[in-house]
């Protein structure tokens, strides 16, 4: 039997694939969120668009590897375990890596390596 696959899915794998492409959030974003609501019933259409576009500065943090916010790993704790894909508490800001447990004391680190954070920073300022 086939997998329903929900509409928040299809937007994130739509996302995943522009972004390896290398392009730019916010095209990416109308068009994952047309994709995923396209066959569904117009009261389940409008329903979807509205979840997903009260949503979207989340989908964005993500394609912009921001680190998970404080309420985003909350809802992470409440969500159904089937349907949770995990959300990397060390994850890099700019690549997106694995960081390394961080044993220092201090504020967590944000980049993986001096790289990345003056890649990040080169980002920004641009």
């Amino acid at each position: 039997m086939m997998r329903h696959v929900l509409p928040a899915e299809q937007v994130g794998q739509v996302l995943r694939d522009a972004r390896s492409a290398g392009g730019a959030f916010d095209a990416a974003w109308l068009v994952a969120v047309s994709r995923a609501v396209d066959s569904l019933s117009d009261t389940d259409r409008e329903d979807w668009r509205a979840a997903l576009n009260s949503t979207r500065e989340a989908w964005g943090s993500a394609w912009d590897h921001r680190p998970a916010t404080r309420a985003q790993r909350a809802l992470a704790l409440v969500a159904d375990a089937s349907d949770r894909m995990p959300i990397p508490e060390h994850e890099c800001a700019h690549c997106g890596d694995e960081l390394a447990d961080d044993k220092r004391r201090g504020p967590p680190r944000l980049y993986c390596s001096a790289r990345c954070r003056r890649d990040a920073h080169i980002a920004r300022a641009a």
